[in-house]
């Protein structure tokens, strides 16, 4: 299987699930993926994704290297620009925010790519 197809098909189960928490009245996910929305447009998260996905496209365990950098840059941004007290919650989701990001500038890249 292509790394594309591996790429699309994580794509349509994260849409999918998505869809079926809508329907099914879960609460949890359409709250995160609210405070997402407005995550993913905060600089503070969305620079340091895009420089660490091209600064570290090379690298051999990719993400890993990214899941690392998801985790220092959600607890540097909450220790500068908010407070020092934070949940686990909400630092995870500043994580995620910055794994989509990376997953969204790696997948257009992949498909850019010509081979």
């Amino acid at each position: 299987m292509s790394l594309k197809k591996i790429y699309f098909a994580i794509l349509v189960a994260a849409a999918a699930i998505i869809i079926i928490s809508m329907f099914t009245g879960t609460k949890f996910i359409p709250v995160s993926l609210g405070i997402l929305q407005e995550m993913i447009v905060d600089w503070k998260i969305f620079v340091p994704a895009i420089v660490c996905a091209f600064a570290f496209s090379k690298v051999r365990y990719y993400w890993l290297t990214m899941l690392v950098c998801s985790i220092v840059t959600s607890m540097i941004v909450q220790v500068f620009f908010f407070s020092m007290r934070a949940g686990l919650y909400i630092i995870g989701l500043r994580a995620l925010c910055f794994l989509i990001v990376v997953y969204i500038v790696d997948y257009l890249r992949l498909i850019g790519k010509r081979k």
